[in-house]
């Protein structure tokens, strides 16, 4: 999933580059992606084994 929602940040921040009257739109989804992206990878990494 982090995977995922770091390619989508990258294609939005992409497209939010290109010119055009709904630029805003797709910082503020490469700004959403980037935060989901960033909470699956450390909820990745900070996850620990519980062995009963």
């Amino acid at each position: 999933m982090a995977r995922t929602c770091a390619a989508l940040y990258f294609a939005c921040l992409i497209l939010t580059a290109a010119p055009g009257p709904h630029a805003y739109r797709f910082a503020a989804l490469a700004i959403l992606c980037g935060f989901l992206a960033l909470a699956f990878a450390l909820r990745r990494f900070t996850r620990q084994d519980v062995t009963a």
